[in-house]
C-alpha cells in the first residue's frame, strides 16, 4: 500500500503574507488539519490547527495582524504519492504529527493525508461482532452439553 492510495485532494494553499486569519478560515472550510503555503508555485512552508492555537493565539499574537510566515513551519513533513504506508506512518511518528502533505510524480503538492482518516479506514477492514451461532469450541470451554 502506498500513500497515495489514502490521500485527500483538499488541502488549502495561502501565500506566506496571509494572516493568521486567514489561515484558520482556510482550515475551516477546507476541513483539512493543515494550509500549505505556496510562493511562486513552490510549498515553502505549512500551518496546522496546532500552530495557530500554540504559536499564534496561545503566544498573545493578533490573528489579524501576524503573518502566517511568522508562525510557520519551514520544513513541512512532506513525502510522494508512492511512499509505502509503513514509511508514511514512520514519517508522521517521527514528526509528531497527525497528518502529512503528499507531493505527486512532479514533486508539485497533491494532497494531504490524515492520521485519523488512515484509522477509520482502518475500522473498516476489522471484522464486526458476529451475530451468527457460535463456534462449537466456544461450547465445549464453556462446558456446555454439544451433543445434539
Amino acid at each position: 500500500m502506498i500513500i497515495g492510495e489514502f490521500t485527500t485532494h483538499n488541502v488549502p494553499t495561502i501565500a506566506p503574507e496571509a494572516t493568521l486569519i486567514d489561515a484558520g478560515v482556510a482550515l475551516r472550510t477546507a476541513g483539512a488539519p493543515v494550509v500549505a503555503i505556496v510562493e511562486g508555485g513552490q510549498l515553502v512552508g505549512s500551518v496546522s490547527e496546532r500552530d495557530l492555537a500554540v504559536k499564534g493565539c496561545g503566544a498573545g499574537l493578533q490573528p489579524g495582524d501576524v503573518t502566517v510566515w511568522a508562525i510557520c513551519d519551514r520544513n513541512p513533513a512532506v513525502c510522494p504519492a508512492e511512499t509505502a504506508l509503513s514509511s508514511a506512518l514512520a514519517l508522521m511518528r517521527t514528526r509528531g504529527q497527525p497528518w502529512l502533505l503528499v507531493t505527486d510524480g512532479d514533486k508539485r503538492l497533491s494532497g494531504v493525508v490524515a492520521l485519523d482518516a488512515l484509522i477509520e479506514l482502518l475500522s473498516g477492514l476489522v471484522p464486526s461482532e458476529s451475530t451468527g451461532p457460535e463456534p462449537e469450541y466456544v461450547h465445549r470451554v464453556r462446558g456446555d452439553d454439544v451433543t445434539d
